[in-house]
Formats: C-alpha cells, sequence, structure tokens
C-alpha cells in the first residue's frame, strides 16, 4: 500500500458528524495555502498540507488531528499490521490508528482502550457495527487482561503532549509513562509502539 493510499485509509475528515460531548467537540477545520506556508515557517515538516482536517478538541484545546504529520507518526503501526490478526490499540482518539489497522487485510480483530465515554460517544459510535472491534472504557495502564491474552502489534497513544518526563518519570508523567505501558504489554505482543516515543528518546539523548 502507497503511502497516499494508506494516509487515506487512516484519515477522517468527512467521515464523522462534528459535535460535542462534554469538554471534548469534534469538528473539521481548513488549511489555506497561507496558512500552510506560514504552518511550514513555524513547524518545518509537521506542516500540513492546504486541504480539509478533523480534530478533536478538549476544553478548546487541539488534542489530535488528521493531518499528514499526525498521520505519518502511525507509520510503524502500519507496517505491523500488515501480518498482525489481532492488534490493540490504548487510546481511540480520532480513530485514525483504529481505522489503519482494519485497513490491514490479515487483522481479524481490534482491541480499543478508551478512559473517557465522551471520546467514545464522539467518535467509537462509527466503529459499534464492525465485529472485528471491541471498545473498552478503562485506563490502559490498570486494565487487566484475561489470562492468555496476546496480540502481534499493539499502539500507546494516551498522551496530550510530546513530554520526555512522559518516557520514563513517574513523577512528572502525565497521565503514566511510556515504560511503565511498555513494561504492562511487553509479554503480551510481539511488537509494541507509541506516539513519539523515538522522537523523545532522541530528544532526551540531545539534552533538550
Amino acid at each position: 500500500m502507497t503511502w497516499n493510499s494508506w494516509w487515506k485509509n487512516a484519515r477522517v475528515a468527512g467521515l464523522y458528524q462534528t459535535g460535542t460531548s462534554g469538554p471534548w467537540e469534534l469538528d473539521e477545520f481548513d488549511v489555506e495555502e497561507k496558512d500552510a506556508l506560514i504552518s511550514l515557517f513555524a513547524y518545518r515538516d509537521r506542516a500540513p498540507e492546504p486541504g480539509r482536517y478533523a480534530r478533536l478538541k478538549r476544553n478548546g484545546r487541539v488534542i489530535m488531528s488528521d493531518t499528514p504529520a499526525e498521520i505519518r507518526d502511525l507509520h510503524e503501526l502500519y507496517v505491523h499490521a500488515q501480518n498482525a490478526e489481532r492488534v490493540l490499540i490504548n487510546g481511540l482518539g480520532l480513530g485514525c490508528a483504529l481505522r489503519l489497522a482494519l485497513a490491514s487485510p490479515t487483522v481479524e480483530h481490534v482491541d480499543v482502550v478508551e478512559i473517557d465515554a465522551n471520546v467514545i460517544n464522539l467518535v467509537g459510535v462509527y466503529y459499534a457495527t464492525d465485529s472485528r472491534v471491541e471498545i473498552r472504557q478503562a485506563d490502559a495502564f490498570e486494565l487487566e487482561w484475561p489470562r492468555g491474552t496476546r496480540w502481534e502489534a499493539a499502539w500507546h497513544d494516551v498522551w496530550d503532549d510530546l513530554c520526555t518526563d512522559n518516557l520514563s518519570s513517574e513523577e512528572f508523567a502525565v497521565p503514566g509513562t511510556y515504560a511503565r505501558l511498555n513494561r504492562k504489554y511487553g509479554r503480551r505482543v510481539k511488537w509494541q509502539g507509541a506516539w513519539g516515543q523515538e522522537l523523545l528518546q532522541d530528544m532526551r539523548r540531545r539534552g533538550q
């Protein structure tokens, strides 16, 4: 599958109805060419191309969107889902990771763990009739799985910010550390990845 194909498979703009649930809002926004150029100056390779995108906001703050840069962050999941039958996704968000996993012809089941019922109300409803998908409202750090539950691939995306504290600082990580999730699921999955983990590890090595 080419970049253009899998990027489109993961995108959700135009697929959901906009709306609110609790402090969360799901809507869409347009990026004009001039805005893309300004963004390019400010954020370099994470600038969105001109187009229409979806975003999920909490209390007015954008938590995630389906811009190309955020879809690119899912590339490792895409690679490992190509040969997986069972996939675990911690953090539903906009459902981009879920859509990417479901686009794999080998995937038979996807477990999704989402702590916030409002996010499930806004996004999870679109997957309620897909027999391959099971969404649990739970804390990914605390949920106990039945003995023997395993997956070929797992993706963790439960953080609002890219902060090096979130890698391993049990004191300052919000809502918990990458290290703790990796340990929790390490014996249950063949491969696991997390949003921004490699970038944060590189930032820590550079002392940023």
